[in-house]
């Protein structure tokens, strides 16, 4: 039968922001911790950031209708050293939406989910990113 769920992924432009909203730069406060602060003035005008990193798992079935999302960090923006991003910032938790509940993806669900969820979701993006081919990202062995 078909798959029910599929790969996203995004990788960001790399340039320090000029438009668009303020731009966060990591520094490290210790070693391993780094905390984002924004830098720049605010132009309202759409461009994209230099952590825009994502994967996402996007799962649908007659079960499950759910999207599941975790961000890259870097220092420097993508080709920078990359950094684990900020837990308490959005791209350290994450995003997840159940699609049936909120289909405009309006309400950012990932820190109420169980532990369990998460390494589950986790578990089954990390396999998509690093699978090889039709025969073995189709496995039966990914979900």
């Amino acid at each position: 039968g078909w798959r029910n769920y599929t790969l996203i992924q995004y990788y960001g432009e790399g340039g320090v922001e000029s438009c668009g909203a303020y731009h966060n730069r990591y520094y490290e406060i210790e070693a391993g911790r780094h905390r984002a602060v924004i830098e720049g003035n605010y132009i309202s005008a759409p461009c994209d950031g230099m952590n825009n990193t994502y994967s996402c798992v996007r799962r649908a079935s007659a079960s499950v209708d759910d999207i599941f999302c975790q961000f890259t960090c870097f220092l420097d923006g993508p080709g920078g050293q990359q950094v684990d991003c900020p837990k308490q910032e959005p791209e350290g938790y994450g995003e997840y939406y159940d699609l049936r509940k909120d289909p405009y993806q309006q309400q950012n669900m990932a820190r109420e989910l169980t532990e369990d969820q998460r390494k589950t979701l986790a578990a089954l993006l990390h396999r998509l990113e690093n699978c090889s081919g039709q025969r073995e990202c189709n496995s039966e062995q990914l979900e």
